[in-house]
């Protein structure tokens, strides 16, 4: 079957660099996995070993300049690693793409070391933009990227991502908001003492501990 043009992604989406993202990553973490790393610009400048699995043919070419180890295939099946090889696992805006990320998360966990680390970034629909088309417009339009990509299966606010990760086996460590909203908005959580916060947030990165 032939693929929609909706559904087709540019390279510019597999190289998007996330330094807010890598430096999320503890510093005792040398040896990274990430999970659909794409052409694995987030980790040019890393200081350790970074192996990587991504999907896109042609990304993944791209990231075997960079990462020690790319394997090009599909992330819901068993990747070619051996058990407790890895400090931390990466999901950067993958799990939203799943049928079931909660199984995936959990066939993962096997190559972390004990006590490893998963960080997760994840969009939230919970953002006020995506409230007031639906509530005010009536809308809930798909986009090429962002918080509502086409690919989006499956769509998270900050406490289903907490659910995930806890009912995972994961102790959550650390929350970073990354907010995206109008000067006008961010002035109306400063006034609401930053009540709003989740509310302008377009993606949290959180950081969880194997329990």
């Amino acid at each position: 079957m032939e693929v929609s043009q909706k559904f087709q992604k540019s390279q510019e989406y597999f190289a998007v660099k996330r330094n807010d993202l890598v430096n999320m990553v503890p510093s005792s973490c040398k040896n990274i996995l990430d999970v659909g790393c794409g052409s694995g610009e987030n980790w040019r400048d890393f200081n350790g070993s970074v192996s990587g699995i991504e999907i896109n043919a042609e990304a993944a070419e791209k990231a075997r300049a960079i990462l020690k180890n790319v394997v090009n295939g599909d992330i819901q099946k068993d990747p070619p690693f051996e058990k407790n090889s890895f400090d931390c696992v990466v999901f950067a805006d993958v799990l939203e793409h799943l049928y079931d990320p909660w199984s995936t998360l959990e066939k993962y966990k096997k190559f972390l070391v004990p006590q490893g680390y998963v960080l997760v970034s994840i969009p939230n629909i919970r953002h006020y933009s995506i409230i007031k088309n639906l509530v005010f417009r009536g809308q809930f339009k798909y986009t090429d990227s962002g918080i509502m990509d086409i690919d989006h299966v499956r769509f998270f606010t900050k406490n289903e991502i907490l659910n995930m990760l806890n009912q995972g086996g994961f102790e959550v460590k650390n929350i970073f908001n990354k907010i995206s909203a109008t000067n006008e908005y961010k002035i109306i959580n400063t006034l609401a003492f930053g009540k709003l916060k989740d509310l302008l947030t377009e993606q949290f990165y959180v950081l969880g501990q194997l329990k």
